[in-house]
């Protein structure tokens, strides 16, 4: 298909809109981005974790 210079972006937009409803009326989902870490872990690395997550809530810098 050829388009004029700059209308790609708005097909393109378009497409992906037709395609994103089509998929919710036929009650597909999307895959959504997730991360699993495994691996032994000891009571210290879960509690520095917890600490430094209570920072970041915080908006405090963790202590190094």
């Amino acid at each position: 298909m050829m388009t004029k210079p700059g209308e790609q972006f708005v097909i393109r937009r378009n497409a992906l809109a037709m395609i994103r409803n089509a998929f919710k009326e036929n009650g597909i989902e999307s895959a959504v981005p997730t991360v699993q870490v495994a691996g032994d872990r000891d009571a210290e690395v879960d509690a520095a974790v917890a600490r430094y997550a209570a920072h970041v809530r915080a908006g405090a810098e963790p202590a190094a």
